[in-house]
């Protein structure tokens, strides 16, 4: 068993593997399978962005995965459950190989980060109804995806409700929201200096190895 974990986070072999693939290469199915299992295990977001800039993603991309997590200034951010900032990694890796994969790059935030953002929000003063939707819609999507609601329950219901509301009915105010959250993110990374590199670089002579429990870097903004 031993043999097999040291094996799976591998972080410097993996690097070098993805370094010397050839461009159309680096970013193999094989590779994405790794980096989301690791990233599962708490890969340090700082080492993932490396990865995927010597596989040569998008900057955007780049700056997406090395960027802070975004919630609502107020002190009940810490009591955001830990699980969903590894949902966020995870979320955020997914949509980044699928926007590769389709030559792409998205403006929206995913729903566990939108769910982030607006969970202090929701605990430190009544929000309007409009926005109350937003929040049951990002945060029952982003608990399916991760499992967290059990026998057929739903997010809505958890927290009282009994009329689930439509995408089409929060579609406006979510978009500017996930495109806020999403923009904000792009541009702390970005100027911290990621995804601006004009060559690939060579693998770090030491990496870190993947921890469990990585503290999450945060910034208090409000958007709405």
């Amino acid at each position: 068993m031993k043999s097999q974990q040291n094996s799976l986070f591998n972080v410097d072999a993996l690097v070098t593997q993805v370094h010397q693939h050839t461009a159309n290469e680096r970013l193999t199915p094989q590779t994405k399978k790794m980096l989301k299992l690791m990233t599962e295990w708490g890969l340090n977001k700082d080492v993932t962005a490396a990865m995927l800039e010597i596989a040569e993603l998008a900057p955007a991309h780049i700056q997406y995965i090395a960027g802070p997590v975004i919630t609502y200034k107020s002190d009940w951010s810490a009591d955001i459950p830990p699980w969903l900032f590894n949902a966020l990694a995870i979320d955020r890796l997914d949509t980044c190989f699928s926007e590769h994969d389709t030559g792409t790059v998205g403006e929206l935030a995913t729903t566990s980060e939108v769910l982030i953002y607006m969970m202090p929000a929701t605990l430190d003063f009544p929000i309007h109804p409009d926005w109350v939707n937003v929040y049951l819609w990002a945060g029952n999507e982003a608990l399916m995806k991760h499992n967290r609601l059990r026998d057929g329950a739903t997010f809505w219901h958890l927290m009282g409700k009994t009329n689930p509301p439509t995408y089409d009915q929060i579609k406006g105010d979510y978009e500017r929201l996930a495109r806020e959250i999403r923009s904000s993110v792009v541009k702390a990374a970005r100027d911290r200096g990621w995804g601006k590199r004009t060559k690939t670089p060579k693998p770090p002579a030491t990496t870190p190895e993947p921890k469990r429990t990585p503290q999450p870097e945060i910034i208090q903004i409000s958007l709405f």
